[in-house]
Formats: C-alpha cells, sequence, structure tokens
C-alpha cells in the first residue's frame, strides 16, 4: 500500500508540474479577443463614415439639382 501511495504520490507531481505555461496561451487568447472586437469597432465606424459620406454627397447633390432645376425657369 505504502509504494502504491508513493507511486500515485510522484504520478500527481509529475502531472502538476507537467502543465506547461498557461499563462501564456490565456494571454494569447485575451490578445486576439482584443485584436477582433479592435477590427469589429474599427469596421463599425468605417461603415458609419461610409455612410455619413453618402447622405452629404447625395444632400449636395440633390441641392445641386434643385438650383440648377430653379435657374432653368
Amino acid at each position: 500500500m505504502k509504494k502504491v501511495f508513493a507511486i500515485l504520490a510522484v504520478a500527481g507531481v509529475m502531472t502538476a508540474c507537467n502543465n506547461g505555461n498557461p499563462t501564456e496561451a490565456k494571454k494569447d487568447s485575451t490578445l486576439s479577443a482584443i485584436d477582433s472586437s479592435k477590427n469589429a469597432m474599427k469596421d463599425s465606424v468605417k461603415a458609419g463614415a461610409d455612410t455619413a459620406k453618402a447622405m452629404i454627397d447625395s444632400s449636395a447633390k440633390a441641392k445641386k439639382d434643385s438650383v440648377k432645376g430653379k435657374t432653368k425657369m
């Protein structure tokens, strides 16, 4: 029984010490999540800016067309 307990204790120590570097993997996944969030935010802001630019361009064109129409009469 003492030998079995000693073998289990040694196996337990080896298992506990052989866990690699979990903080590195956790750090990598956190950085990956931050990068994907940053890219999503960047895309969202760019889409909003593109929409605003399109609205301004169409408003300017509509105003220009309405002014042309008034001067032709």
